[in-house]
């Protein structure tokens, strides 16, 4: 061995001092070195720089000569492998600028993050007016910075409580804008000091270290509910805090790791017993369970409360109590002071568990023990008991009934742990299973709850009947309506949510104001979705008439046009005719265009009829049409319009009348009147 490292030293130094000597070679062994190798070493090691202080690296003969650069040392002194740049010195452990800080990084922080409170600045001899980039590159979760002064280089750092055992670290980044080289500063926070917490930790459940997660399902780890200073109990994985966890008597870990418990800070007071290794194994089929409590939870006495789940196949059902793996069973009885807490329910296959349920909190009765009376006979479901369903419509309409009611008593309804809010409800068609439940609660708190129920019914789909369509006014008439469904079947009548009892016909006849429901029920007992009318105030058939303040004249001429006007007292529409032909005009007024010719002395009828949902009237007015007196112009006359004495001469006339009127012609007066010619032309001598 001694006589080979000879011969690598004389190897190597055959090297140094050949010059004008192209060669490549290897040390430590026969393989021919690599196209791209001058020097290959090839035993089992590394490279020893030369080692020098920072003192004997400047008083080292290489400035100023450029053979130099590139030369490579380890500082001892800044612990650092650092390269010549023919300019200065260039560590490669912090960047490759002359960015100095002062004061030095502090490096023992206090844990809970005093004692680093100064302002540092920044020092550059290649960019001494800055400005500067400083940011923090690492840690930012454990410390920040406050007091930025890019422009003049300086800083504050604030580091935050550190509640591990372990040191915390801060690296600092200042990069110079002038040159774009940084170096980075680190700073250092010290961990919590465990032998202040003397704290001893809880055994973890399951009892085993090794444990199976299985692919979307969950693992379950706890600790007694009771546990002393459970408030400065902390889960980790992999040596880390699980947010959200402090304080809490358990986890459900859906990651795979490495799992355990520290009290006070994490790291202390740590056991390796409780050192759960969770690893990913199988799968689960990812199952939705709902869980459910009777009574809203609350036990009562010496009684008990029924915990049950809906959404289960045929895998097995467990229950976790606080955490802890405690019952089996799709359905059991806890009772007692040790069953108050937080429950939920998990499907297990083997080693593998689904996902929880919704939790259930289980308390206890300080001041009742007694319950309140919920006989199954006063719980009706469309007049049926509830316990006597075995299935529900998919999107049916439940009438939800209680009978015998208990003054001081509030009865709720729920479909699972879902409030009832509407009745009639309609079953919701997105499920296949209803539990459908009612719970009375004393509201003095005297006595305990009470629930009557329908656990995990089918929800049969495609059986209920269609809305039905229902035919009203929208008001009473006279004091009275009558509602019509159109379809056929057995028939359901509301009125403000509650069933009209005997009202089975097609046809309801009501006297009052209200909202009126009509649902169809099918041989096979599924109810339709009900359909809802709305019946508001009290009208009447319209009482149209005239108005007295618009004049109707009873006669009129061809071509003339009337204004006519109505007035009704009730919420009416209007249609205008004339001689039976519709009009455009729609509201109380129309002004209405006579016949234009026709024979003198005939009558136009003009009707308006007023229509509202308790019926029409209709109203008329006639007039009597004559003729104009016809203004005459004259066309022409016939030659010159001077003529000699004696002689004819003929004049036209012509009128817009359609009609055929009679003339009478006049010469020079008024009254100078020519008898016995009525056309419409007339020679003169």
């Amino acid at each position: 061995m001694k006589k080979n490292l000879f011969c690598m030293w004389l190897a190597l130094l055959a090297i140094l001092f050949t010059v004008n000597m192209e060669a490549q070679m290897t040390i430590g062994g026969k393989k021919e070195p690599e196209a791209f190798s001058v020097l290959e070493l090839l035993n089992k090691g590394g490279l020893r720089l030369p080692q020098m202080t920072t003192a004997q690296r400047n008083a080292f003969a290489v400035q100023g000569k450029i053979a130099g650069e590139g030369l490579t040392i380890y500082n001892i002194d800044t612990k650092c492998v650092e390269y010549w740049n023919d300019t200065r010195w260039v560590s490669l452990c912090e960047g490759t600028s002359q960015t100095k800080i002062s004061p030095t990084p502090c490096v023992n922080v206090a844990a809970d993050g005093t004692g680093c409170d100064q302002t540092f600045t920044v020092d550059d001899v290649d960019c001494p007016n800055g400005p500067f980039n400083i940011a923090i590159v690492a840690g930012g979760e454990y410390a920040s910075l406050s007091d930025v002064d890019n422009t003049n280089g300086k800083f504050k750092i604030n580091f935050f409580s550190n509640e591990t055992v372990n040191i915390h670290t801060v690296l600092v980044r200042v990069t110079s804008t002038c040159t774009s080289l940084f170096r980075e500063f680190l700073f250092s926070q010290n961990g919590v000091d465990c032998t202040s917490m003397s704290y001893s930790a809880p055994s973890i459940s399951p009892s085993s270290t090794a444990l199976d997660l299985c692919i979307g399902g969950a693992v379950y780890l706890s600790v007694p509910a009771n546990t002393p200073n459970l408030d400065k109990l902390i889960w980790t994985r992999n040596g880390a805090e699980i947010q959200g966890t402090r304080g809490t008597s358990y986890i459900i870990a859906t990651q795979k790791g490495e799992y355990n418990i520290s009290m006070g800070a994490v790291g202390c007071n740590t056991s390796d017993s409780n050192k759960r290794t969770i690893s990913e194994a199988g799968s689960v089929t990812p199952v939705t369970l709902s869980a459910l409590a009777s009574n809203n939870g609350v036990i009562c006495g010496t009684g008990k409360v029924t915990l049950s789940v809906s959404g289960n196949g045929s895998t097995s059902v467990v229950w976790f109590h606080n955490g802890k793996e405690e019952k089996t069973g799709d359905s059991v009885d806890i009772s007692g002071d040790s069953s108050v807490g937080e429950w939920f329910a998990a499907t297990k296959d083997g080693s593998c568990y689904s996902k929880p349920s919704n939790s259930i909190q289980i308390t206890k009765s300080e001041t009742a023990s007694t319950q309140l009376s919920l006989p199954a006979t006063d719980v009706l479901v469309n007049g049926v008991q509830l316990s006597a369903f075995t299935a529900f419509c998919a999107g049916g309409s439940l009438d939800l009934n209680i009978t015998n009611k208990i003054s001081g008593v509030t009865y709720t309804w729920y479909n699972g742990n879902d409030v009832i809010t509407t009745n009639p409800y309609i079953v919701p068609t997105s499920q296949t299973t209803m539990s459908l439940r009612v719970v009375a609660t004393d509201n003095s708190g005297a006595k305990c709850p009470a629930e009557q129920n329908k656990l995990e019914a089918a929800v049969t789909q495609g059986s209920t009947p269609a809305k039905p369509t229902v035919t009203s006014t929208s008001t009473l008439c006279n004091g009275a309506a009558t509602l019509t469904i159109s379809e056929s079947g057995t028939y359901i009548w509301y009125k403000n949510g509650a069933v009209l009892t005997g009202e089975t016909g097609k046809e309801l006849n009501i006297n009052s104001e209200g909202t009126y429901g009509a649902a169809i029920k099918n041989a096979t007992g599924c109810i339709s979705p009900m359909t809802e009318v709305k019946i508001s105030g009290n009208s009447s058939e319209p009482n149209v008439s005239w108005d007295p303040n618009v004049t109707r004249p009873a006669a009129a001429t061809f071509g003339s046009s009337v204004t006519l006007t109505v007035n009704d007292s009730y919420n009416s529409t209007f249609s205008w005719t004339l001689d039976g032909v519709k009009l455009s005009y729609t509201g109380k007024t129309a002004t209405i265009a006579l016949p234009t010719s026709g024979t003198p002395a005939q009558i136009a009828k003009i009707a308006v009829t007023a229509k509202n949902e308790c019926g029409e009237k209709t109203i008329t007015h006639e007039i009597t049409m004559n003729s104009a007196c016809p203004t005459p112009v004259i066309n022409s006359i016939s030659g010159a319009q001077t003529i000699t004495a004696k002689t004819n001469v003929t004049i036209n006339i012509s009128t817009t009348d359609t009609n055929t009127p009679t003339y009478q012609w006049f010469q020079n007066t008024a009254d100078s009147t020519i008898r016995g010619d009525s056309g419409r032309n007339r020679g003169f001598i």
